[in-house]
């Protein structure tokens, strides 16, 4: 072939839980706040006239705080921010 180099990739998934090629989670942090915050201004937006506690509060449930409480047994007791 040609003398192309090989790239490394900056961060490697496994079981869900990125990390960067220099053992950090800010990548798989900042991955989850961004998809939680998108579903969060999607039901935000959709339910604009939806005034019910309970319906909102089973959105946020179910949509929005699983995303961001995957596999954070992992990454949050020691995430400090750099």
């Amino acid at each position: 072939m040609g003398l192309s180099s090989i790239q490394s990739p900056n961060a490697q998934s496994d079981l869900g839980l990125l990390t960067s090629d220099v053992l950090s989670w800010n990548f798989h942090i900042a991955n989850i706040t961004a998809k939680a915050n998108s579903i969060l201004g999607l039901i935000k937006s959709t339910c604009r006239d939806v005034n019910d506690v309970t319906t909102l509060k089973t959105l946020y449930c179910s949509l929005v705080r699983p995303r961001v409480e995957n596999a954070s047994q992992v990454w949050n007791p020691s995430l400090y921010k750099e």
